[in-house]
């Protein structure tokens, strides 16, 4: 065990990268990022480096001085993960790099993402050290030169004046805002970060074209994609503000090519979409949040949110009371009464038809329910495949052959139907399920 009576306010030692392996990867260890380190004088350790004696000890300062934390989670080693997590806690994610070899099956590392909140984990080749070496070095050089959120501006008096001017926004006392905003971008002219929050508080306060103009002079100067990701999201919020839809989805579009990864991106656009009435289209957003990034429970909740508010008519909660409302119902897997299925679904079913829980995991989902009958909604509808249903935060295909051929007029996104699973696969990163009419 790792001891975790760590001292937070330990100084942190820039250029310094603590490295998370175990003993099996020694070789990537060396070869990918010790060695190439040292080339570009960046100071990297690991437990790997010392006596077993005070071990403890010197896994604990590494996590604390390191700038930049690498784990190779292969093999799933406890004291790994014992060590990642510690890091997790007190390192922001920008600050950690994580990869698992291509070997390793992929139930386990969406498990390993899941359970660490670190989003993308980098698939390695074995065989490919040049290409693990490269990979390690790019993510590196763009975690070392990263801050966190609230410390992206160096001038401490800057910062401060930042974190007022959001303080007064959100409270709507936009012209103290300003106020401030101005100072901090006196103390540090033309930084990104200051300008954007600066035009959202604009934005919030109606002065839309001004907040344009602070928003393209953002875009420039912002170092990194995801920051240019963070500024093209507020600029499809001004366009929406002004019903300016089109505009609003060029922004979007912008923001997934700077960094498509970023949850944020798809979250947003799906709420313009359903606050213009366009809610089938957030559907299909969220369901490509959850292909591309991968599900959790947010994700999950607002697929949930929009599919319900698709295919209920009257229906008025907004997404925050739909979110308490879902927390005081108790998470099932199996109805024993189960409402009466749709006339134009799938199939007919005497048995139980189960309702998936959205937290359900893969392995989970594959091992307890191929075979049984599910409820899912349909995502769309494709005249060359067939019908593409979510089943929790998957989605699984009933092919055309299956059906009529009237099936394209029987289904529309957002339908209730119950289906049977028929089977469960995984090909590289994709996972795939069969579907059969409900018997």
């Amino acid at each position: 065990m790792v001891d975790q009576s760590i001292d937070r306010g330990a100084k942190v030692e820039d250029g310094t990268v603590y490295a998370l392996f175990p003993e099996v990867s020694r070789e990537f260890y060396e070869e990918c990022l010790r060695k190439p380190g040292e080339e570009r004088r960046i100071k990297v350790s690991s437990t790997l480096d010392m006596d077993q004696a005070g071990l403890t000890g010197a896994i604990r300062e590494g996590i604390q001085k390191a700038e930049a934390i690498v784990a190779d989670l292969t093999g799933g080693y406890s004291e790994v993960m014992c060590q990642l997590s510690l890091a997790r806690g007190l390192k922001d994610v920008s600050k950690l790099v994580v990869i698992c070899s291509a070997d390793e099956p992929e139930s386990n590392v969406s498990d390993y993402s899941v359970l660490f909140d670190v989003g993308k984990i980098h698939r390695y080749d074995p065989n490919s050290l040049p290409k693990l070496s490269s990979h390690l070095t790019s993510e590196l050089t763009k975690a070392l030169k990263r801050r966190p959120p609230d410390q992206i501006i160096s001038d401490m008096n800057a910062r401060k004046m930042v974190k007022a001017a959001i303080d007064y926004a959100r409270k709507g006392e936009h012209f103290a805002a300003r106020t401030f905003f101005e100072k901090a971008d006196e103390k540090v002219p033309d930084h990104w970060y200051i300008l954007m929050n600066w035009a959202i508080s604009l934005r919030e306060d109606g002065e839309a074209e001004e907040a344009r103009s602070k928003l393209r002079r953002a875009e420039m100067e912002a170092e990194f994609d995801e920051h240019r990701a963070d500024v093209f999201i507020e600029l499809a919020l001004v366009e929406s503000q002004d019903k300016e839809i089109s505009k609003a989805e060029d922004f979007f579009e912008k923001a997934k090519k700077a960094d498509k990864k970023k949850r944020r991106i798809y979250i947003a656009w799906a709420s313009v979409l359903d606050h213009h009435k366009f809610t089938e289209k957030a559907v299909a957003r969220i369901g490509e949040l959850i292909e591309m990034v991968g599900s959790d429970e947010e994700s999950n909740l607002l697929l949930s949110y929009y599919v319900t508010k698709l295919g209920t008519p009257g229906f008025d909660l907004s997404f925050e009371k739909f979110r308490r409302k879902q927390a005081r119902v108790e998470q099932v897997s199996v109805r024993a009464d189960p409402k009466p299925i749709p006339k134009n679904t799938v199939g007919q079913t005497d048995s139980d038809i189960h309702h998936i829980p959205h937290r359900i995991s893969w392995v989970d989902f594959s091992r307890r329910y191929v075979g049984k009958n599910v409820y899912g909604q349909v995502k769309n509808v494709h005249s060359q495949h067939g019908v593409f249903i979510y089943i929790a935060s998957f989605v699984g295909l009933l092919h055309r052959q299956q059906l009529g051929s009237d099936f394209q007029r029987r289904f529309r996104a957002g339908q209730e139907v119950a289906v049977q699973v028929y089977a469960c696969r995984v090909k590289g990163d994709k996972k795939e399920i069969n579907l059969n009419p409900a018997v």
